[in-house]
């Protein structure tokens, strides 16, 4: 007998060839895309309106849009309401979701308009309706009575208790199911993935472990989300009882929700809703200054210019010194006059700072006038020609402009064993940074809880070795579309997974100055990978290897203690192991060891050994065998 004539929603692949969204992975290729490529949800799968004409056994036949006419499995056919529950969630996680067109958001509207006064689709009566008593599970679900289900199992049984028995080799026990989730929202949650409903396990005698860092784990000690293919059938009663709480809980929800939008509705009839202030149209940027030459760049926000050109001091039309106050009355409430000195006089013209000095404020009576006055002036002018004697570190200039200043020497540093110790192992902090940064993994960029801040001391030339004004993504990286970051601290994160399994990216640093017409600075090229494996690990041990080296690296004992102090951040010098920290800690630790090793073979920054009152303690610099 044919099926009344209906609109529905079809599964379809968005690239490739079709996998079902509630199926697992069976093969190598599809788990490794599944893993580490992060293809599932949204990425592997998309919904497409079309008609169903007729249903035949496993087939259906349906219409696409277009008017073409096909058969295609059952299992990829959707209720038309729950697919608009997807594109509902789907709108609701704001991902970036291609298929996720302007039509589909149309649709969901006019949908939302016609179901409801309050734009609003009610989950909760779905899964009442029509999912209390059939789990949404895998593609081969067998049951207690032998029965294999397809995606779909009728019939729930709500006596159903787990066993008291020991779980066989390879099971796990559960002690309790905590929590459910309708497949919808599964479908668009990273920790899950699967169209399938889902259930938050709590595990027997793992109660106290943490599985917030796998991939389907959550915040509830001892428990994860587990797809309802895992479950055996005798948990039915546990399905049953979490899916009724969920019903309970997302009522109350939707009717906070109508009540605000009814309120809000409310408001609007009454009149009381406040004007919407339409923006102001941006202002036109100019290029060119009034005097037709180019903008003054600005020196931190490098796409805007200045014309700023002071106009001429003008005393008859002074309105600093007009405006100054010298009353109290002329002092806003609250406010008074500084003293000392206390209120200008009528002619005081110590406000404005245009005007040229007079003498008496470029004499010092007090001193020139004191008895002592010579010998000070002597003593000053032996301290200056003393320091002036320090050809290692400065340069008298002035001598023929008459300008008369001291310059550092900028030259390379010194070359004694301190600075080349420091300089080498300089050179190794940068090549760590370099090669971890070559396997950057993927969940710290995901982690919103770690901030992987790209050190760009280790890309810069030691005469530019200043932090940057802006950090960009390349115009031309693919990583636009999936990474973003920070212009001004230089903080990159991942919204959404990579393509690829190795995804480049390059970054862009920019100084404030220009050279040769342009500000770039320098250019980073990361490759960001799906690697679980610390890497940072071993690139601590390389560096600690090389810093507990004496021979190659003849530091003093108390650059040292300072350098040890920094490192042990990430290294345990008492049980020579590298620390379990994250890797935006370890790049943060990575560029102040930089840093301080850099000015370390310019500057002394610490005693010299003769003078040295003590020597440290033992415990406070780590052997080096």
């Amino acid at each position: 007998m044919a099926n009344k004539v209906q609109d529905i929603w079809v599964w379809d692949p968005v690239d490739g060839e079709f996998q079902h969204p509630g199926e697992l992975p069976t093969s190598t290729q599809a788990s490794n895309a599944f893993f580490f490529d992060k293809i599932f949800g949204p990425r592997l799968a998309k919904i497409s309106r079309a008609t169903l004409l007729d249903r035949k056994g496993g087939l259906s036949m349906i219409a696409r849009e277009d008017g073409k006419t096909h058969e295609v499995p059952t299992n990829r056919v959707l209720p038309w309401y729950e697919g608009l529950l997807i594109l509902q969630q789907i709108e609701a996680s704001a991902g970036n979701v291609p298929w996720f067109t302007e039509r589909l958001r149309e649709i969901l509207e006019q949908e939302r308009s016609k179901r409801s006064k309050f734009f609003i689709l009610a989950s909760s009566v779905y899964v009442e309706k029509k999912l209390l008593q059939q789990a949404v599970t895998g593609a081969s679900y067998i049951d207690h009575n032998d029965q294999e289900h397809n995606f779909r199992r009728d019939s729930l049984n709500p006596d159903d208790k787990p066993d008291e028995e020991d779980p066989l080799d390879g099971f796990w026990k559960v002690k309790d199911i905590l929590g459910y989730m309708p497949p919808w929202e599964a479908f668009c949650n990273q920790r899950c993935g699967l169209y399938q409903e889902f259930y938050k396990v709590r595990w027997e005698n793992f109660e106290e472990t943490d599985f917030s860092n796998v991939e389907n784990g959550c915040s509830d000690p001892g428990s994860t989300w587990e797809p309802d293919e895992c479950l055996p059938p005798h948990l039915d009663g546990f399905r049953l009882r979490e899916k009724k709480t969920w019903i309970t809980q997302r009522k109350d929800q939707e009717a906070k929700e109508e009540l605000a939008k009814a309120e809000e509705a409310a408001d609007r009839k009454a009149g009381k809703r406040k004007e919407i202030e339409v923006p102001e149209p941006p202002a036109k940027m100019s290029r060119f200054r009034r005097d037709g030459k180019p903008l003054i760049r600005d020196v931190f926000r490098l796409s805007f210019g200045h014309d700023f050109k002071p106009d001429p001091l003008d005393d008859r039309n002074d309105t600093i010194r007009m405006g100054w106050p010298r009353r109290p009355e002329e002092y806003p409430p609250g406010f008074g006059v500084a003293g000392p000195p206390g209120f200008c006089y009528a002619k005081c013209d110590c406000m404005d700072d245009q005007r040229g000095q007079k003498p008496w404020e470029t004499s010092k009576s007090w001193l020139e006038q004191d008895p002592q006055g010579p010998q000070r002036a002597a003593d000053a002018l032996k301290m200056i020609e003393t320091f002036s004697a320090q050809n290692r570190w400065v340069r008298r200039r002035g001598q023929v402009s008459k300008q008369a200043y001291l310059e550092s020497v900028q030259n390379h540093p010194a070359e004694d064993t301190q600075s080349k110790a420091a300089l080498y192992l300089a050179k190794e902090v940068e090549t760590q940074i370099h090669k971890a940064l070559k396997d950057l993994p993927l969940d710290a960029l995901m982690d919103t809880n770690d901030e992987v801040r790209i050190p760009s001391l280790a890309f810069m030339k030691p005469g530019e070795d200043y932090a940057p004004v802006r950090y960009l993504l390349s115009p031309d990286s693919s990583a636009r579309s999936w990474a973003k970051i920070s212009p001004e601290n230089g903080v990159l994160s991942a919204t959404i997974g990579p393509p690829s399994r190795q995804a480049p990216v390059r970054i862009e640093l920019y100084h404030p100055e220009a050279v040769g017409g342009a500000s770039l600075g320098a250019v980073i090229d990361c490759l960001v990978t799906t690697s679980s494996k610390p890497v940072w690990r071993s690139a601590t041990a390389s560096l600690i290897a090389s810093f507990l080296d004496v021979q190659k690296c003849p530091l003093t004992r108390n650059a040292r203690i300072i350098l040890q102090e920094r490192m042990s951040k990430i290294y345990d010098f008492e049980n020579r192991v590298a620390k379990d920290i994250t890797f935006g800690e370890w790049l943060s630790c990575m560029e102040l060891a930089l840093r301080l090793l850099r000015s370390l073979a310019f500057a002394n920054l610490v005693k010299s050994e003769v003078h040295t009152s003590r020597p440290p303690p033992r415990a406070a610099v780590a052997r080096a065998h």
